[in-house]
């Protein structure tokens, strides 16, 4: 049952059994002058607790060998504290860039809002494609490369290599280290998340949701076929079509980039488990 369903019944047994006592000791009470009805103001329901929790990482330990180190009373230097959401994106790049490296954060991400573009993005991977400026990313570069044999239209395994840099990059990324950094930003991706009208969800859950949504991508072996209704193109395989986003881009990629994504996906996944769990 769901717990909103246990929720319901409870409150329900909760005014049975008040209004059981109201009657039983209604009838034992003398007559009175009859009293202004005051009625109690409910509580504003509690916000569901997060089923991923997740903390900033602990603050590095000082490795001075100095003799002051070893005395108790030294106080350990305070965490630098966040920028606002607004001001986040220079010290954000820094931090990213410091984990992957200067000519990841150069050659892929875009120069400004990125916590908010990273949250839009990764909530619809799921579902339709958002607008390109709203994306954290830039797009990879280049035309899509195809094959035309008469009316069929086959993905060029050239297409693979264009993302290529982008899952080298991905991939090269220490699962740790990545989510150290998206840990010790946390607030500010929360704080976006809820702006986008999720007052009472959180991220995280979101986060480990959309990661299980790509691992069940299928994988394609074959042809990739397609078909051009219009401008763009799309899979010609009906199944393939209805897929959302993101299980899309991990098809487009081919099946050893696709691979190599699931598996840095799944180590992330790990250690964001693992942090909930405090292990």
């Amino acid at each position: 049952m769901k717990r909103g369903a246990w929720i319901a019944i409870g409150l329900g047994v909760v005014a049975l059994i008040a209004i059981l006592v109201l009657v039983q000791f209604g009838a034992k009470l003398s007559k009175a002058e009859p009293q202004e009805e005051t009625v109690a103001e409910a509580p504003p329901p509690k916000p569901p607790e997060p089923r991923y929790p997740i903390e900033a990482p602990e603050p590095p330990a000082d490795e001075s060998t100095d003799d002051t180190a070893d005395q108790e009373d030294v106080a350990a230097p305070e965490p630098t504290p966040l920028p606002t959401l607004d001001d986040s994106d220079a010290p954000f790049r820094a931090a990213i860039d410091e984990a992957a490296g200067p000519s990841a954060v150069e050659r892929f991400l875009v120069p400004d809002s990125v916590i908010r573009k990273a949250v839009v993005s990764v909530d619809n991977l799921d579902s339709d494609p958002v607008s390109r400026r709203f994306r954290p990313v830039i797009d990879v570069d280049g035309d899509v490369p195809v094959i035309r044999s008469g009316d069929s239209i086959r993905l060029a395994p050239s297409n693979y290599e264009r993302y290529k840099p982008w899952v080298t990059g991905f991939v090269s990324m220490p699962p740790a280290t990545l989510v150290d950094t998206y840990s010790r930003y946390y607030p500010l991706f929360q704080e976006s998340y809820e702006d986008l009208g999720y007052p009472d969800g959180y991220f995280n859950d979101r986060l480990i949701q959309i990661i299980d949504h790509l691992l069940a991508t299928p994988s394609v072996d074959g042809p990739i076929f397609l078909k051009q209704p219009k401008v763009f193109y799309e899979f010609a395989d009906p199944k393939l079509e209805r897929l959302s986003w993101g299980q899309k881009a991990l098809i487009r990629m081919g099946p050893e980039n696709a691979a190599a994504v699931k598996k840095q996906l799944r180590a992330i996944r790990d250690e964001l488990l693992s942090r909930a769990s405090g292990d």
